[in-house]
């Protein structure tokens, strides 16, 4: 495990380290087939963040990666759509590279579809982009049969492109985008209420991915969103069935599972990383959570 996460702010940078031998036809947007890719200088074992969006649609592959606390190993015949926002913390492991590597890969900046993750409504439109959850939409029978053609489909557009070749990519990303928000909604109807309580639920779960590092207390987040921490913790309990303090207090715990998986920064590092005073504290405060010290979690 490496001690430091590479930050890849643009996607040309992901390009040049990764040495996937994919010509991009945009900045701001990237396409590949795995087929067509050099597999052989897959990022391995190597934690990084990416600065933009990512879609991806696994087929078939021996790579088992991780995405924060989730980790995910290929099986054969399963099909697994993946939406990554950015900035979540990302590692690969690729398997001995005999296998068949069958699926697509898409990363976009925000503004190539004008998404603005700080909206509150953002996580109401796009609910799958939650840091706090698994960025993973299974997919069986004609669900996965949909999600290939679309792909297929903008990777024609991106391979063959002319003047309106941007605007149809758009507008199939759109439809990418809709049909895992349909999908997302029968695995996780959590996120099917709206109005005011689901208004405040997003601004909330928001708030917590930004500042989870910096306030942990409800009375912090309350009095950003100008509300009581009371009505706050009522609202975020009515929606979710956890308290907001429990939200906070996992938001936290994930962020640290993942930099204990994913690094070998050392206990201290990592408390300190979360703006713990001491790392006694956290390392009692991580295993009253999760039933394990930090250093046994890391290890199991």
């Amino acid at each position: 495990m490496a001690s430091s996460v590479h930050q890849f702010k643009d996607i040309s940078d992901y390009l040049n380290v990764s040495n996937l031998q994919v010509q991009p036809k945009f900045s701001d947007f990237v396409m590949y087939d795995w087929e067509d890719i050099n597999w052989h200088a897959c990022v391995d074992d190597i934690p990084y963040r990416h600065h933009y969006f990512e879609l991806v649609l696994e087929i078939d592959t021996d790579c088992n990666f991780t995405v924060d606390q989730f980790n995910f190993t290929s099986v054969h015949g399963q099909n697994t759509l993946f939406f990554i926002s950015p900035y979540r913390l990302q590692s690969c492991q690729s398997g001995n590279g005999l296998g068949s590597h069958k699926g697509f890969t898409i990363l976009f900046k925000p503004e190539f579809l004008h998404l603005q993750s700080s909206n509150t409504l953002f996580l109401q439109d796009f609910p799958f982009f939650n840091h706090l959850s698994s960025p993973s939409i299974s997919l069986d029978g004609q669900y996965a049969e949909d999600m290939i053609e679309v792909f297929r489909k903008i990777k024609y557009e991106y391979d063959n492109h002319n003047v309106f070749s941007r605007e149809v990519i758009k507008n199939y990303l759109h439809i990418l985008l809709l049909k895992g928000k349909l999908l997302y909604r029968h695995q996780s109807p959590l996120h099917n209420g709206i109005g005011r309580e689901q208004e405040i639920y997003n601004e909330f779960m928001l708030l917590v991915q930004k500042h989870y590092s910096e306030f942990d207390a409800v009375g912090e987040y309350a009095n950003h969103m100008h509300i009581s921490p009371k009505h706050l913790s009522e609202t975020i309990k009515n929606v979710s069935g956890q308290s907001a303090l429990q939200v906070i207090h996992h938001a936290r715990l994930h962020h640290a599972k993942a930099l204990l998986r994913q690094t070998n920064m050392t206990v201290s590092q990592i408390a300190h990383n979360l703006n713990f005073n001491n790392p006694d504290y956290f390392s009692v405060f991580f295993k009253r959570h999760v039933g394990e010290s930090p250093v046994t979690f890391r290890n199991s």
